[in-house]
């Protein structure tokens, strides 16, 4: 490994990397059981969904409210309280004996995961150079995933002497270990603050200028939470983090100001997660519907999952060197031949097409690894960047969302194989609106090339 990628890659290792594994593999092995424990506790199927459900409706009703409060305290503090709410959160699932408690539990966990997603992503924008930042933000999206693979294998293993509660054990140990990771962890000496260009576009902020590296003040010099950056300029987002002049913008008047990259590029956003979201749905009902049996089923769904993996980190650098288009194009495109083919041919041919199917959808979802992140680092204003990243993964919560249950009523109108076509050209149409909102010569904060200097 290079000096230069040692060099920024550093600083996010264990602040952020490894906080993120845990807390994210924790919530992982959580999920798991959520709906297993409602289902033990008496709920119905359809309850015990609605349970597990609640964990995104708290991720994507805390998204917002946590970009504020990040302005407000800074990035650590909020790493650090979210991840200690993480661990008295599962902790108190082990006890939770009704539907209606796991309900609230399963809430809560959402609203502190979207804390520490919207702090971590702030954060790695604050001491990653533009140049690397495509990468930064595509090992955040790796660090997620293998976390969400680790921990359920985790859950499972501690189940053989804690029942179902072994998977809530696993999120709490493991947020507390990110809690105490993050504050153990010294404040990096170097951050690139970024700064407005003179006359740049007010949606392009954080990514118009990569200030020069700027060392850190002695720790403590501001107060806990406080950073360097607020003080090196006075238009950086980092000035939200002294609690004494922090003044967050309302999420209507961010929205109101970038209304125009939030309603193109933002889109695109909700569609790639509207595809994303759907794998995990989709390929085992699709399966299922094919005759396969249920080892053959976990066969495709972890092929899947690997072709993902495998794709994470070179999704960053290829943005990094060649833009964002390429990659959020191939992304949505990929996915939307994948989802075309597991409804089309797999209706046709039966199981090589929904095996086919899946794995494209696999590597859609792995070429475009922290390319909604990226989007929304890029686009982020300097003076109110953790809101427009809260109100940027609202975007992201609600594409997630509306895949199941879009999957859910089209198949009641059509079929499971119709709803995949029809998603499918959702997911190209997306392709097509992003080759035009992400054009070079198109005005907004994606004109610019950023290109890694390796």
């Amino acid at each position: 490994m290079s000096s230069a990628t040692q060099g920024w890659l550093r600083p996010i290792v264990w602040p952020v990397l490894v906080p993120t594994a845990l807390v994210f593999g924790g919530e992982g092995a959580a999920m798991v059981v959520l709906g297993l424990s409602a289902i033990e506790g008496g709920a119905s199927l359809s309850l015990a969904a609605l349970v597990v459900a609640t964990v995104g409706l708290g991720q994507l009703t805390g998204s917002i409210p946590a970009g504020q409060l990040t302005v407000r305290f800074g990035e650590r503090r909020v790493l650090v309280v979210a991840s200690l709410v993480s661990t008295v959160v599962w902790a108190s699932a082990v006890a939770a004996g009704t539907p209606a408690a796991l309900a609230v539990v399963g809430f809560s966990g959402g609203v502190a995961s979207a804390a520490f997603a919207v702090a971590r992503q702030s954060y790695t924008m604050d001491v990653v150079p533009v140049a690397y930042r495509a990468r930064a933000m595509s090992l955040l999206g790796g660090a997620s995933r293998v976390g969400l693979v680790v921990g359920p294998l985790a859950g499972a293993a501690l189940q053989v002497w804690f029942g179902l509660a072994g998977g809530f054990v696993v999120a709490s140990a493991s947020a507390l270990l990110a809690a105490v990771t993050v504050l153990v962890v010294r404040e990096p000496e170097v951050r690139h603050v970024a700064r407005r260009s003179v006359g740049g576009s007010p949606a392009g902020g954080a990514g118009d200028v990569s200030a020069g590296p700027v060392r850190a003040r002695p720790a403590g010099a501001d107060g806990p939470g406080s950073s360097p950056a607020s003080s090196a300029h006075p238009a950086s987002s980092r000035a939200g983090s002294h609690p004494a002049t922090a003044r967050p913008a309302s999420a209507r008047s961010v929205i109101r100001a970038h209304a125009s990259v939030l309603a193109t590029v933002g889109i695109g956003v909700v569609i790639i997660n509207l595809a994303r979201s759907l794998r995990p749905v989709l390929v085992p009902l699709a399966l299922s519907e094919a005759g396969a049996d249920p080892h053959t089923t976990s066969l495709v769904v972890a092929a899947a999952a690997a072709a993902e993996l495998l794709l994470f980190y070179p999704a960053g650098v290829t943005m990094d060197r060649y833009g964002r288009r390429v990659v959020a194009v191939s992304c949505s495109g990929v996915m939307g031949v994948g989802l075309i083919l597991m409804g089309a041919l797999g209706a046709v041919d039966g199981l090589a097409g929904i095996v086919g199917g899946a794995v494209l959808l696999g590597i859609g979802s792995g070429i475009g690894s922290g390319v909604v992140k990226t989007l929304g680092a890029d686009a982020a204003p300097v003076a109110d960047r953790a809101t427009f990243l809260g109100v940027w993964n609202v975007l992201g919560e609600t594409g997630g969302a509306a895949g199941p249950l879009a999957l859910s009523g089209l198949t009641a109108v059509v079929s499971l194989a119709g709803a995949g076509v029809v998603l499918g050209v959702v997911a190209l149409a997306g392709a097509l609106g992003l080759t035009r909102w992400l054009a070079p010569e198109r005005e907004g904060p994606w004109q610019r090339v950023y290109r890694a200097e390796v």
